[in-house]
């Protein structure tokens, strides 16, 4: 996956339009990200943090981010902020995925994997 289809995406109308990094692996590998501006601000919405493990689930993940910007309903846009950390190499990248995902205490983590079991929801 390319920087410039997360780019893309955080470019049509509405939150999530940031892209950062996470950090890196300790390959090197960039964790890129695709943020809204509410874990520095106090909202009272619910926040869902999607993390992909590797190029075709980061492609569900900004499929998923595409969808909520464009065509989710209006109701369920106002109750939740949604950002994703896509992940380029899973095993190299997991402890800093629990890291990012738990720095605050108002997020829910849905970790999507590319394998048949395509969506696991943490505790």
């Amino acid at each position: 996956m390319q920087l410039d289809e997360v780019a893309a995406v955080a470019a049509l109308r509405g939150e999530p339009q940031h892209v950062s990094a996470a950090g890196v692996t300790r390959t090197g590998t960039r964790l890129a990200t695709i943020e809204n501006v509410s874990p520095f601000g106090a909202v009272s919405r619910r926040r869902l943090v999607l993390a992909a493990d590797d190029d075709r689930a980061a492609r569900a993940c900004l499929g998923a981010i595409r969808w909520f910007k464009t065509d989710a309903p209006r109701q369920l846009r106002d109750r939740w902020d949604v950002s994703a950390v896509l992940l380029t190499v899973a095993n190299d990248a997991a402890t800093a995925t629990d890291r990012c995902l738990s720095f605050t205490l108002r997020t829910t983590p849905l970790h999507v994997f590319s394998e048949a079991t395509a969506i696991s929801s943490a505790p």
